[in-house]
């Protein structure tokens, strides 16, 4: 059955403008300190619904500025960095860039790309000034000042490990196809990031006579290689959370730092003594388990009110499927004729579909 997603642009439209209603008025209210967990869930969410929603319908330029929104706010929620005045007055021009880009998107006019660089642009120097900031505190105290004599040895070694890349085990669960996602697509998306290895596992694909189109039987070990960030990994499965087994696992490269105290050293103009020269030298790889639990345990600020946030987005997904099944079936309900019936048993198979994986995301919200 083919369904004609443009339909519902102004359900999205209405939804996202009154989403960037409800951030302007939390962040309004938000204090300067540590940040108030209820209320940058509540700014995350809006964020997360919009970028999400254009992304459905093609409105990738909304979907990729927003995600650079989403990133600072997780930042905020996860407690790694406090509500200033500054970030506070660029998420609030975030969210009127925002509102004009969906109007622009709705009315089919010209963005403002300047403008929208712009702050794209300061909302990454945000992200990244804390490091700049350590860096620079660094090299101004290395500038200034007198040099500090270090006395090393030849035989002195430190070692150090380096991210080269991540083990990602993808089990899809055999409804998966069913809630319209293509492992295919995700597969592809990973490739762009870096270097992809695939192995398929069919073990569970059953005889020819026994096999069901829409159920999914295979899985996939996956290793990608290259200096990504696991949330860019991570990113790319968030549609299917709930719909799959997904393990990821660091691969490490260990680097070995060698002092040696060689000729080619570097003289100190202000004492006679000499810096000796660091070697680095790159050892073999390996593999260590994801530390992801650790993390998740050290920060409880995470989650919201009394469910985990992602429970939360998952029946909002939910909720979003319901509302397009809905609207469908009263469409063919108003002009509904013979010919239309398949149509009619096909939406009536995917309301009972949603419903019951609305009703199993509620009482696994209940069993907590």
């Amino acid at each position: 059955m083919s369904i004609d997603i443009s339909q519902f642009h102004d359900v999205f439209f209405e939804e996202s403008f009154e989403g960037l209603d409800a951030m302007e008025s939390s962040l309004l209210n938000l204090d300067v300190g540590a940040a108030d967990v209820e209320s940058i869930n509540t700014i995350f969410r809006a964020a997360h619904s919009i970028k999400g929603g254009a992304g459905t319908f093609g409105f990738m330029d909304v979907s990729e500025f927003t995600h650079v929104m989403e990133t600072l706010l997780d930042e905020m929620r996860n407690g790694e960095r406090d509500v200033s005045s500054e970030s506070t007055n660029l998420l609030l021009e975030t969210v009127d860039v925002l509102r004009e880009m969906l109007i622009a998107v709705q009315q089919k006019t010209d963005t403002d790309a300047q403008r929208i660089a712009e702050i794209r642009q300061k909302l990454e120097a945000m992200l990244a000034g804390e490091a700049s900031e350590a860096s620079g505190a660094s090299g101004a105290s290395g500038a200034s000042g007198n040099p500090i004599e270090v006395d090393l040895t030849a035989d002195m070694v430190e070692s150090t490990q380096i991210t080269i890349g991540w083990n990602i085990n993808f089990r899809p669960h055999q409804h998966l196809f069913q809630t319209g996602n293509e492992p295919v697509r995700m597969l592809r998306e990973l490739e762009t990031l870096g270097e992809l290895a695939v192995v398929v596992d069919d073990s569970k694909l059953p005889p020819f006579s026994d096999l069901e189109p829409e159920d999914s039987y295979l899985s996939w070990q996956l290793t990608l290689m290259g200096d990504i960030p696991k949330e860019e990994v991570v990113e790319i499965f968030e549609w299917v959370d709930d719909e799959c087994d997904l393990a990821i696992e660091e691969i490490v490269g260990e680097s070995t730092v060698a002092v040696e105290n060689t000729a080619g050293s570097i003289k100190d103009e202000s004492a006679d003594h000499q810096v000796p020269i660091i070697v680095v030298e790159q050892a073999a790889t390996k593999q260590v388990e994801d530390a992801k639990p650790k993390a998740s345990s050290a920060t409880p600020a995470t989650t919201s009110i009394r469910v985990g946030t992602d429970k939360v987005d998952s029946l909002i997904n939910l909720v979003g499927e319901l509302v397009i099944t809905q609207s469908m079936l009263g469409q063919i309900g108003d002009n509904f004729t013979q010919d239309m019936l398949p149509q009619l048993i096909d939406g009536l198979a995917q309301l009972e579909q949603n419903t019951r994986e609305m009703q199993e995301s509620i009482m696994r919200i209940r069993m907590l």
